[in-house]
């Protein structure tokens, strides 16, 4: 290495340090301010304390501070960044305290490009249907749960501000404010403490607790590749539906959408999601059109395989799991079209709360192309959700890992693979699970990817879907 090399890194080790050193003592700091109000609500209060107190997070709270850092984690997961935004005379200017996925407080206050602030910030009123009931709200909450949760973080004070076609662009991420609007310590403590309650809730989930539902995509299109929107043949509801999506700057209800009734048993979810693509046979009466699925099937049109799961609360630390655990290891199953998808759509950690009281994770892309993908995919879910709590890596906070997600860099997330089934393995309710999972874990050793040019009927069946009653799927290599 040469001697400016060294010098370099140098630099980059010591800015590092010196961003975790003032992570570190501005936590310290924050702390102080929170734990009085903790220690007001009694024993309710007491894991909360705890966990504050073990809390790492603070190590990652640097990325915030390093404004390159932060604006390249951003970009990976499709956050505008306030550089990007161009140029405007005033804006309005929010800042979103988020706890996980809950709107602690909302202030509102005028900016002036080059003069800064006018005025002092204004609390907004949060509905009491909560921020997703009103569509600003809802679009800042998910920007800032968004934010804080690529850069590592459990929490913050996110300075979002309006961009031009109606986007938003994140200026800042205050991991642990030192200077707190008025009644802002409390509020945050409150979060907290429900967030221990619901951190000890999953521990006590059971495999039997844990129901699945789907809800995954797929596009028609000619043997060109052109895409034939779904709404042709589709109903809006039912098992077998159509979906809107942006194609060409336009909203069309492009996407297919198979959405088969839940159940707490991967085998008996996978039978019902056959009963939905059998419903859709009938429907799509085009024998010409093909069925494909993925990340990217046709140009500018994105398809997801969403995961819906409840009887188990939605916690950053299920979120990470089921990125670091099922979407890290099923991205080395995809074609590499699939990365156009990820900034969009399948950035990690995407999840909503959804109206049956459990919530919908959106990461992964529409894994309907083979059935050994498939059932390893619910499989994995499953285990994940009952048994998140004993699985222990979480490779993802890593930005090694984090930028080899998003540019697709295999050979470095394939060194997460060996770990991971280790882990998997030792998951009570590996041996439960196995005959789905094993396939897919041999899939993933091949070498194999998915081609989404490829109609997928044609290895979960005949066009008639004659044999989809047979739930024996042998795994050739180099196959699926």
């Amino acid at each position: 290495m040469c001697n400016s090399e060294r010098g370099a890194g140098y630099k980059m080790a010591t800015a590092a340090e010196r961003a975790e050193t003032l992570g570190y003592e501005a936590y310290q700091r924050w702390l102080g301010r929170v734990i009085p109000h903790l220690g007001l609500m009694g024993t309710a209060a007491s894991s909360a304390e705890t966990w504050l107190e073990g809390y790492e997070g603070w190590r990652y709270a640097g990325r915030a501070y390093q404004r390159k850092v932060f604006r390249r984690i951003m970009a990976w997961c499709g956050v505008l960044t306030d550089e990007e935004r161009g140029a405007a005379a005033m804006t309005p200017e929010y800042e979103v305290a988020v706890v996980e996925h809950r709107v602690v407080a909302v202030y509102h206050r005028v900016v002036a490009r080059s003069g800064g602030a006018l005025g002092l910030p204004r609390e907004l009123p949060l509905p009491a249907g909560g921020a997703d009931s009103d569509r600003l709200l809802r679009r800042l909450a998910r920007t800032a749960v968004r934010a804080v949760y690529a850069l590592g973080l459990d929490f913050g004070l996110v300075r979002i501000v309006s961009a031009p076609r109606g986007r938003l662009a994140v200026r800042g991420v205050n991991p642990f404010p030192a200077s707190m609007p008025e009644g802002l310590a409390g509020k945050f403590a409150a979060a907290l403490a429900d967030k221990a309650a619901a951190d000890r809730a999953a521990q006590r989930v059971s495999t039997t607790d844990v129901i699945l539902g789907l809800d995954v995509e797929f596009v028609l299109t000619t043997s060109r590749g052109e895409l034939v929107p779904a709404d042709r043949f589709l109903p809006r509801s039912g098992t077998a539906g159509y979906d809107a999506a942006m194609f060409g700057g336009s909203v069309v209800h492009a996407l297919a959408e198979l959405r088969p009734a839940p159940s707490g048993e991967p085998r008996q979810l996978f039978a019902n999601l056959q009963r939905a693509m059998r419903e859709a046979a009938l429907r799509i009466t085009d024998p010409a059109l093909e069925w494909r699925a993925g990340g990217s099937p046709a140009a500018g049109c994105y398809t997801g395989g969403h995961i819906h799961l409840s009887g188990v609360p939605l916690t950053f630390g299920l979120l990470r799991k089921l990125d670091d655990y099922l979407a890290l290891p099923l991205s080395l199953l995809e074609d590499p079209r699939c990365l156009v998808r990820r900034p969009t759509f399948g950035w990690l950690g995407n999840a909503r709360l959804k109206p049956h009281g459990g919530f919908e994770y959106r990461t992964p892309a529409s894994w309907l192309v083979s059935p050994i993908v498939t059932r390893g995919v619910i499989a994995l879910a499953k285990l994940i959700a009952a048994h998140g709590h004993v699985l222990t890596a979480n490779p993802s906070l890593d930005l090694r890992i984090q930028r080899a997600y998003y540019e697709g860099r295999k050979e470095v997330l394939r060194e997460w693979i060996p770990l991971w089934m280790n882990e998997i393995k030792q998951a009570p309710s590996y041996a439960s699970l196995a005959m789905d999972l094993e396939p897919f874990i041999h899939l993933i050793e091949s070498g194999w990817t998915w081609n989404e040019d490829d109609d997928f009927r044609s290895v979960w069946g005949t066009p008639g879907f004659s044999d989809l009653s047979n739930d024996r799927f042998t795994f050739t290599t180099g196959s699926a």
